[in-house]
This record gives structure tokens, C-alpha cells and sequence, in this order.
């Protein structure tokens, strides 16, 4: 239905209105109110007021929403809301805005929960107020003021909604729009709206983001049917347990057939498999779903429960393929072995939906469920057991599969690269080997071929193969020149020597003058010679049988040495070496 659009006051004005009497321009706004609280574009509208009126410390205003009739509830009982419940979430506003949490309102929003019967019954879900609340001293007040009220059913999923809700009412979800919500909106005392202070890290928030996981559910609704989106949302940072959201599903009550299915379910597919606080909510054309009977929804339930704790392992969101479309639709009761039992009201709950479902039922309800579909394209899944429809419900991921895909490329790729590293490095490895094996046979060949003239460079070249590649026949040849010469004599005896100032070169006398160039290996080159010819021991020191004296010098021209050499060979203080 087409609303017109009629300007609103803000909510908080309507908690200070009278219903009474109605113009037609009342009962257009009251309209337009009901479905802004309570519709599906603005359905977080009622929580986040309740939250903006308890961060302010509206204690008036929470007070009249609690114990008094007002237009606004006017407004909800008009859209079908249940007004206990409205006044329920009112009192968990009030104990947050009031100093000293007032006992008796904790233990009306608990009776409430108990008896909206959103939760399964007989589980324990052990909390701790101080775990919950982290540095929040007024909702920790309130949170051991709510475990002291539940007494004996403190750890039930009852109280543990309600400890949840007031956590929510101190972060929201959803910023508060205050400036639409309140009278005069004004600073939150104390410091900024509660889902500031969540990001700022006052009131500790989850982790990281919840994992969210949606089907379509088709369910009793009085007494037709209606179609839902069922969305599951784990949040790690809470209890393991299962409740209804506490934003989205504040208004909800169901019957005791319901609470049961949804307890089977649980039990079967989510009770010890998903160790982290699961919330549910049905959002449905008209908004969150407020009240929902029988046991037509136990197979959804089921479905999203074992999606849940597939998700639940380590790496999954990367590695899990098939997952649950949204899209397509799951009805049907399930027993104690978790086969599908028949439900009714195919007619009003295919009616719901859209041409092209798909839709998965009983076995034992196909014909009827084709029979009910008329003419829409509604396709029909026949299935037995809830975990086959959790396998119908399936479709492979194509973003996973190409993500996969793309991975197993690249690691192809590591793989092929390291192969080619790893055979590159071999290839050089042998390369490098055989180098050393070449120049560990060179130097053996040449070792043992300088040995008779050069026996210094032969143990050098010996000792170099050793260290290449030690061996006995090595080590006694290197043992063998301990007591060898490492030089070379000259080749004629000499009665004296004289070295350059550098001592890269010296001369020999013994009748004549000779040359030599020291190379350091133990042997000499001869540079030049022989010279005229002198006395024995006329160079290097004071002549014996003359007055000259040689001194040799290196030089680039050993000819012009030599001339020089001749002519001044007998001359007194002559030089040889120009």
C-alpha cells in the first residue's frame, strides 16, 4: 500500500501524544509512523530510538514508552506489533539510562523474552557480565543486575537474548538518526552516540566482521503462510548460543510449535558444531517478522544452521565452493531423525513468491506443492532429509572457482618457476664441479712437470689440488718437498752478487758481469751478460785488485747496459747501467 507522503514530528514527541481521536490527516501520519518503525526500509528505527533515548538519559520518555498508551503505541499495535514487547525494550532502555538499574524492569523484559519463545528451550549458554560489558561500567551494572534477577536461569538462551539486547542498546548497529528520532537531539552525555564510542573502542565490538548467511524461508503465519529471508549472522565475540537479532526481531513472539521446530533444528544441525553466538532474524515484504507459527520453517532452519558451521573452519570463506543461494526457497517439518515431514499452506506461501523460485519440499508434499504453484514457474525440489536439501540449496560459487582457479595457477607457476630454479642451480652446480675437476687435473699434470726444475712451483701447485681435493697421493708428494730446495740454482758458479736498490734485480761476477732479474718463485731470469770480465769480488763491496767499482742497474735497454758495461768494465768510479 501507497502511503502519502505526510511530513512526521520526531518520534519522541509521539511518546508525549494522546491517541484519542484521530483526524483523517492523524490517521495518515500515524500510518506513515507505523511504517517507518516498523516497515522493511526503516525496521531498525524503533531500537535505534530506544537507544538514543538511553545514551541521553531520557528517563521521561523511556518511562511513558514502558507503562503508558501513546500514539506512538498506537502507531505499533496498528502494524500488528506486540506491545508487551514494545514496553519490554523500553524497560532494557530505562535500567541503562538510570544510575541504580532498577531490578523489576531486568525481570519484565526477561519474562517477556521467555515468553516470546524466539529462542530454543533447555540450552545452556554460560555468559559473564564482565566478558560482555568490557570497560562499560553501566552496562556492566545492568548485566549483573540481570545474572542476580535470572537466578537458576541464568545460562538459559532467554537471558542471554536479553544481555544481548542490552549490549546492542549500547552499540547499535545502525547509527541512531537522532535529529529524526528525538525532540531535541543535543550531545549524548558523556560523550558521543554508543556506536561512536563502539568504534572508538570504548565498548568492545566483535573482531571483525560477522559472517552472514541467507536463505529463503517459508513458514506459518497465522493461518497462511508467507515467505521470509532467514539470515544468520555468527559473531564470534559473544557466547555460543542461538537468539533472535536483537535489532531486527525486537518485537517477535511465536508460538510453542514454532519454538520447538527451531530447538530440533538447533540441536541437529548447530548445537556443538557452531561454537560462537548464531542470531537469526526473518525479514519479510512488510518488514521483520513479528509473529510466526508451526513448524514449517524447522528445514530452513536446518539448512543455514549446517551452512553456518561449514563456515565455521578455518580458511573456509577461500576454500568452500558449493554454498547456499539466497534465492531459493526451503519449507518443510523436520522429526527427531531429521527427515522432512508435509506442512500446509503451499498455496499462500508460493504466493509469495516470485516467478522463477525455486523451491525445495518434502517428498511426500510434491504433488501438492505442484499442484499449489498454478501457473507461476515455480520450480520443485522433492527431498527426504534436511541434508539433502541443504545440498540442493547449493550452487558452486563462481568467484570461489575462479579465485581457485587463479591460485592454483599461481602456484603452478611457484612450482614450475622453482623447478626451473632448481634444475638451473644443478645445471650450474655441474658446471661449477667439472670446472674444478679440470683445474684439479691441470694442476697435478703441471705439478708433476715442474717438479725437476721448478720444485718451488710444483709443491705450490700441489698444495693448490690438495685443497681442491685432498688425497694420500698428494699429501706424500707435498710431504716429499719438506727436504727438497724450493729454488733454483744459477747455472755457473759466482764469486760475488750485488742487488739493485729494489732488490727486483742483482749482478754476478765471477770473471765477468751477469744479470738477473729476481722474480720471487725461487729462480732468476737472466736479464743480460756476460760483461767484460773483472776480478773476483769486485762488485758488491770495494775492489780488490782495482780501484773500479760496478754498480748494476735495472734498465729498459739491457743493450745500452751492456755497452756501457764493456767500456767502463776496467775504469776507476765508473757505473755500469747507464
Amino acid at each position: 500500500m501507497t502511503l502519502p507522503d505526510v511530513p512526521l514530528r520526531p518520534y519522541e514527541e509521539y511518546l508525549f501524544t494522546d491517541p484519542g481521536e484521530q483526524s483523517a490527516a492523524g490517521k495518515e501520519e500515524s500510518a506513515r509512523l507505523s511504517e517507518n518503525l516498523l516497515g522493511p526500509d526503516q525496521s531498525l528505527d524503533l531500537f535505534a530510538m530506544v537507544a538514543a533515548l538511553a545514551a541521553r538519559r531520557r528517563a521521561a520518555a523511556l518511562r511513558r514508552m514502558h507503562a503508558h498508551y501513546t500514539a506512538l503505541h498506537e502507531a505499533i499495535e496498528r502494524a500488528d506489533g506486540s506491545l508487551p514487547a514494545l514496553r519490554a525494550l523500553a524497560a532494557l532502555g530505562l535500567a541503562l539510562a538510570e544510575d541504580d538499574p532498577d531490578s523489576d524492569l531486568l525481570r519484565a523484559a526477561l519474562a517477556w523474552h521467555k515468553q516470546a519463545r524466539g529462542t530454543p528451550a533447555g540450552v545452556a549458554a554460560p555468559w559473564a557480565p564482565a566478558a560482555l560489558a568490557g570497560g562499560d561500567l553501566p552496562l556492566l551494572r545492568c548485566l549483573e543486575c540481570l545474572a542476580e534477577v535470572a537466578g537458576a536461569d541464568r545460562d538459559s538462551l532467554a537471558t542471554l537474548t536479553v544481555a544481548a539486547a542490552l549490549r546492542r542498546l549500547r552499540q547499535p548497529t545502525a547509527e541512531p538518526r537522532a535529529d529524526i528520532l528525538l525532540i531535541d537531539p543535543g550531545p549524548a552525555p558523556g560523550g558521543p552516540e554508543p556506536a561512536r564510542r563502539w568504534l572508538r573502542g570504548r565498548v568492545p565490538g566483535p573482531a571483525r566482521r560477522p559472517k552472514r548467511h541467507v536463505i529463503t524461508a517459508l513458514l506459518d503465519q497465522g493461518r497462511s503462510g508467507t515467505a521470509a529471508r532467514l539470515t544468520l549472522t555468527v559473531d564470534g565475540g559473544l557466547p555460543a548460543g542461538l537468539i533472535p537479532d536483537p535489532e531486527r526481531m525486537s518485537l517477535f513472539a511465536a508460538d510453542e510449535s514454532f519454538q520447538e521446530a527451531l530447538g530440533r533444528a538447533w540441536r541437529q544441525a548447530g548445537q556443538g558444531r557452531i561454537r560462537r553466538l548464531v542470531t537469526w532474524s526473518a525479514i519479510t515484504s512488510e518488514g521483520p517478522l513479528r509473529y510466526a507459527g508451526g513448524e514449517s520453517a524447522s528445514a530452513a532452519f536446518a539448512v543455514i544452521f549446517d551452512e553456518a558451521r561449514r563456515f565455521a573452519r578455518p580458511l573456509a570463506a577461500l576454500t568452500v565452493i558449493h554454498r547456499v543461494v539466497s534465492g531459493n526457497a526451503v519449507t518443510g517439518r523436520i522429526d527427531d531423525l531429521g527427515f522432512l515431514q508435509g506442512v500446509e499452506g503451499y498455496e499462500a506461501k508460493l504466493d509469495a513468491l516470485g516467478e522463477g523460485s525455486r523451491v525445495i519440499v518434502p517428498a511426500a508434499d510434491e504433488e501438492k506443492a505442484i499442484k499449489a504453484r498454478k501457473d507461476i514457474g515455480i520450480e520443485i525440489v522433492p527431498v527426504t532429509h534436511w541434508t539433502e536439501a541443504a545440498r540442493k540449496a547449493r550452487r558452486p560459487a563462481k568467484k570461489v572457482m575462479l579465485g581457485q582457479g587463479l591460485a592454483a595457477a599461481l602456484v603452478a607457476a611457484l612450482i614450475a618457476t622453482g623447478m626451473a630454479s632448481a634444475i638451473a642451480y644443478g645445471e650450474h652446480e655441474a658446471a661449477v664441479q667439472k670446472a674444478a675437476r679440470a683445474a684439479y687435473s691441470q694442476a697435478i699434470a703441471e705439478g708433476s712437470q715442474q717438479a725437476p726444475g721448478n720444485p718451488q712451483l710444483a709443491a705450490q701447485l700441489d698444495l693448490a689440488a690438495y685443497r681442491m681435493q685432498p688425497s694420500p697421493a698428494l699429501a706424500a708428494r707435498l710431504i716429499a718437498t719438506q727436504n727438497a730446495p724450493l729454488y733454483s740454482p744459477l747455472p755457473a758458479a759466482v764469486g760475488s752478487v750485488a742487488f739493485s736498490p729494489a732488490a727486483d734485480v742483482f749482478a754476478t761476477a765471477r770473471g765477468s758481469i751477469r744479470l738477473w732479474e729476481a722474480t720471487g718463485a725461487g729462480r732468476a731470469r737472466p736479464l743480460g751478460g756476460p760483461f767484460g770480465s773483472v776480478p773476483a769480488g769486485s762488485i758488491g763491496g770495494r775492489p780488490t785488485t782495482s780501484r773500479a767499482r760496478c754498480r748494476p742497474w735495472r734498465s729498459a735497454r739491457p743493450a745500452a747496459c751492456s755497452r756501457s758495461a764493456e767500456a767502463s768494465a776496467c775504469a776507476e768510479r765508473s757505473s755500469c747501467g747507464g
